[in-house]
């Protein structure tokens, strides 16, 4: 550690950025050696953040790897899945084949901890496959284990012996003893799936003693993990008890939650076995709550790296965010004064929304009182400053009122939970009149502030979707069905988009090929929608310089209305997700630009109330093309 110090030093001085990421990256690698994870996480979280600072793909590739493993020994499966998808994209660019095999053969081993074999299955064979291209001996051999092993747990124990027995005899070859470790386990259990306990005990112990030797503890646990089990089987209670002990024992030491529990589990089967019902009972509930708290913490720990993410994109947004506050400088110099005074409340909103995080996130329990204190303070003085606004804007008074009385009468648990949503943004929003009477505002207060008003703006369209898609969702919500001439509609709605085009300099073309006595019955509010998200995704997704095209035309008896993007299209595994609520997706917008994960969701239900259908064709890579589907209504079918 006392040499990477001293690196960092030297890189620090000379602001060598590269080097500085490397330095983190192995400090991160040594305290992963130690089991402490914690220690190894910052310093990956460190890298990573040098690294999109620069040019390095490799560095950036290699560190998205390392954090996606310290998720796996976490526990924290989907966390580190996601992240081995972003190393497996960038290493594949690159064409780094040394990453591709890593990250092939690691999401295999995250498929095989979250109990879908088939998918472990099909990573670890590309793994096998590109290692049998361009590996060493060592690596076809450790790709051939796995593939052995993921077998084993598919019961096709005649094509896992014959992977298994070729690796063994290679490891063999050259003293690769870890991966020797892990062919005799596995070879070990499809002895005890053949009755062959005595093979399989002299696999077992065989592993235990090359695990000890080496002197890693934690291949050590699979060895130690199948004795127990294979004692038990046996009713060889005191050999069981003797392994689990150690089973205990290691895991603990090792820090791994994920041989803990499994420990408990083995526990309860040997307590089950004795007749020991009532310890069995015990040790299974400490296997159930250690499994919970495991889901938890995987849930807490999916909200951290969204918040790492969005720190990681502010540097991205400084350009963007430094305009938008010479652009409310500006406001404050016109003589309109009510555009000043709504641009000035959603200002203050954002103030609110991001001072209100901030707190929470850097202030320590002793601060608490005060900061509640000091937030009702400012709460008193906001109000007098809303009652101002609203003297001088009857406009923008007559709206609120509209919207709270709406607010007033919506009920049911979409209604409670935006309330909740809305409301630590409003019990924040007091803390931006404290910063205006503080006096004129420097220029990183002005860019903090600009911030937040986005971060607002992300929740409130939050609010918006899950209120829109609940009122959707309402069967008693009436529909106003009108004759709409589809091309008229259309080259009326993409005026609206001539901005966000230009600013991305994407090209949007539109082709119409229906009769003109063709129409469709619909609710005008609803495809003005449903194009609204489609458009929107088609811009957020494309990246400058594309093309977009809108083509209408009519078959059999129905409108057919397609919307065709070149952005990076829809992942094979997301297609099954893609009209589900909140499922984020392998695409990301490609200028930094928000979502809330309800759009497909508020298209689809949309369409289908309107007696619609609606159908997406996508290449990974290639972009995406959906299809919406109206009947068609001549001229004399609707009045």
């Amino acid at each position: 550690m006392y040499e990477f110090a001293q690196a960092k030093k030297i890189f620090e001085s000379i602001s060598y950025t590269i080097g500085l990421a490397r330095t983190h990256n192995f400090i991160g690698q040594a305290y992963e050696l130690k089991s402490d994870y914690d220690e190894a996480l910052r310093n990956y979280t460190t890298s990573l953040a040098l690294f999109k600072t620069t040019s390095e793909q490799e560095g950036l590739a290699s560190i998205l790897n390392s954090i996606g493993i310290n998720y796996y020994y976490r526990g924290s499966y989907e966390i580190a899945l996601d992240y081995y998808f972003q190393s497996l994209k960038i290493s594949e660019a690159i064409h780094n084949n040394r990453l591709i095999g890593s990250t092939l053969n690691n999401m295999g081993v995250v498929y095989q901890g979250l109990e879908q074999p088939k998918e472990a299955l099909h990573y670890y064979q590309r793994y096998l496959e590109h290692m049998q291209r361009s590996g060493s001996k060592a690596t076809i051999a450790f790709a051939m284990t796995n593939v052995g092993g993921i077998l084993t747990v598919l019961k096709r124990y005649h094509e896992a012996r014959e992977y298994l027995e070729k690796a063994l005899k290679v490891q063999e070859e050259i003293n690769e003893r870890r991966g020797l470790v892990l062919s005799l386990c596995f070879l070990g259990d499809i002895y005890v799936a053949e009755k062959k306990t005595v093979q399989a005990e002299k696999n077992y112990k065989r592993a235990l003693q090359i695990a000890t030797e080496i002197e890693d503890q934690e291949i050590a646990l699979n060895a130690i993990g199948n004795l127990s089990l294979l004692y038990i089987g046996e009713h060889r209670f005191s050999e069981a008890d003797l392994y689990l002990a150690r089973l205990k024992q290691s895991a603990e030491t090792l820090g791994t939650k994920m041989w803990l529990e499994k420990n408990y589990l083995i526990q309860s089967r040997l307590d089950s076995a004795r007749g020991n019902y009532k310890d069995a009972y015990l040790s299974y509930k400490r296997y159930a709550f250690l499994k919970d708290s495991l889901f938890d913490q995987r849930k807490s720990q999916q909200v951290t790296v969204v918040r790492g993410l969005y720190e990681a994109e502010k540097k991205d947004k400084e350009i963007q965010l430094l305009n938008d506050a010479r652009k409310m400088q500006a406001l404050k110099h016109t003589n309109d004064q009510k555009l000043f005074l709504f641009a000035i409340s959603i200002f203050i909103l954002t103030v609110g929304g991001m001072l209100y995080w901030l707190r929470h996130k850097m202030k320590t329990e002793s601060l608490l009182l005060q900061q509640k204190e000091e937030i009702s303070k400012a709460n008193e003085e906001m109000q007098a400053l809303l009652e101002k606004i609203e003297q001088q804007n009857q406009v923008l008074a007559a709206k609120n009122e509209s919207l709270e009385d709406l607010h007033l009468e919506k009920d049911g648990m979409i209604g409670i939970v935006a309330h909740d949503l809305r409301s630590p943004l409003n019990k924040v929003v007091g803390l931006a009149s404290i910063i205006e009477l503080t006096g004129p505002l420097n220029a990183e207060q002005k860019d903090i502030l600009c911030r937040i008003r986005n971060v607002c703006d992300d929740g409130n369209a939050l609010i918006r979707d899950l209120m829109e898609i609940n009122k959707i969702e309402d069967p008693s919500q009436e529909i106003h069905v009108e004759k709409v001439d589809v091309k008229n509609f259309i080259e009326e709605a993409i005026t609206n988009y001539t901005v966000p085009l230009r600013q991305k300099q994407l090209a949007l073309t539109c082709m119409y090929q229906l009769q003109p006595d063709e129409y469709i019955s619909i609710d005008p509010v609803y495809l003005s929608r449903i194009l609204d998200n489609l458009l929107t995704n088609a811009i957020k997704f494309s990246p400058p310089g594309k093309h977009i095209s809108i083509h209408v035309n009519s078959a059999n008896e129905f409108c057919i209305i397609t919307i065709q993007d070149q952005g990076p299209g829809f992942h094979p595994n997301d297609l099954p997700h893609l009209f589900k609520k909140f499922k984020k997706l392998s695409a990301q917008p490609t200028a930094g630009e928000s979502s809330t994960g309800l759009g497909l969701s508020i298209v689809k239900a949309l369409v289908m109330k309107a007696g619609g259908n609606i159908e997406v064709e996508s290449e990974w890579g290639k972009g995406a093309r959906f299809k919406l589907k109206f009947p068609i209504v001549t001229a004399d079918t609707v009045a």
